[in-house]
């Protein structure tokens, strides 16, 4: 209960709690009167004593009686939208599902999705699955590379899912909830079960690139705040934090090659990275707005994790 809560539940009690001590302390006025009046027979002591505790006793069983009410109602509330905020997610993982498995654009359904889950949803969700949306739209729109669209998807439904989870928990659950471990779990699980895998990509590249990719690899292994996006049959480097691309490349058999993602990088390190590259590089395309350096074989694994570290962190 935040404290805002606190607040107004303090504000209801005082309606009832001022006018109890109001009326005991004239009833103990009264009262005492009576016991200690003059011409006052022995026995209208014992009456009063009995009608001042019957008193407090009636003040004090309304006041439990209103709190008791009062909480049943409040729980009888939480459930009810506990259980509306379940079906809401629900749907809303479903219509997901349903929107990132067709072929055709679902932006109508996202927009429709975000009114009816925003009834129940915690502001953090809303926040969340705005993301997702605008992500989404932005991909659909720019018709860019489908491993890089789903792995950013992806980045976004994890932090989705992980709000929602946190939403659900209950208020002693959310003091002990760590965020950052659950998205980094649900994180590795999505490795896991992705597209594709380190092993099926290095079966698709020759004897010099399996070496060259393993030592890459190996370096980004090494950061905590860069990581490896699976798909098929290629994959995605990005900043864990940001989860922006930067790099993209795909195994000797695809003929695709390495490129750099400059989309996201500001000029400084645009010129910073084009200067590392110097005669690696074949120029830059931005033919899916997603400004690119194609790289030659020639570059050693070394050089390019130096590019990839100065577009990946300030």
């Amino acid at each position: 209960m935040n404290r805002l809560n606190f607040k107004r539940l303090a504000e209801r009690d005082m309606l009832f709690i001022i006018p109890a001590i109001v009326l005991v302390i004239g009833g103990y006025f009264f009262f005492r009167l009576l016991i200690i009046g003059e011409g006052i027979p022995p026995y209208s002591k014992e009456i009063a004593v009995v009608l001042l505790a019957t008193l407090l006793t009636i003040l004090i069983t309304g006041i439990m009686l209103h709190k008791q009410t009062e909480v049943e109602l409040s729980k009888e509330r939480n459930v009810k939208l506990l259980e509306a905020k379940i079906d809401a997610y629900k749907d809303l993982l479903k219509t997901i599902e349903e929107v990132l498995t067709s072929d055709s654009v679902g932006t109508v359904k996202i927009q429709v999705l975000n009114q009816k889950v925003s009834f129940v949803a915690s502001e953090e969700v809303l926040k969340a699955f705005g993301e997702f949306a605008r992500l989404y739209i932005k991909k659909a729109s720019d018709k860019g590379d489908d491993e890089d669209v789903m792995a950013s998807l992806v980045g976004t439904l994890s932090k989705l899912a992980m709000e929602i989870r946190y939403d659900l928990a209950t208020e002693n659950d959310k003091r002990k909830f760590d965020k950052v471990a659950v998205l980094n779990l649900i994180d590795s699980n999505i490795k896991i079960v992705s597209l594709g895998s380190q092993e099926q990509f290095l079966v698709n590249c020759n004897d010099p690139d399996k070496t060259y990719f393993a030592t890459l690899f190996d370096q980004v292994d090494k950061n905590k705040k860069l990581g490896l996006y699976w798909g098929k049959p290629g994959f995605t480097i990005k900043n864990i934090d940001k989860k922006v691309s930067i790099c993209r490349a795909w195994p000797t058999s695809t003929n695709k090659g390495i490129q750099v993602v400059l989309e996201h990088a500001t000029a400084d390190k645009k010129a910073r990275a084009v200067a590392l590259l110097g005669k690696y590089g074949k120029g830059v395309e931005d033919s899916t707005k997603q400004l690119v350096i194609k790289l030659t074989p020639e570059i050693s694994a070394d050089d390019l994790f130096k590019v990839i570290c100065v577009l990946a962190f300030d």
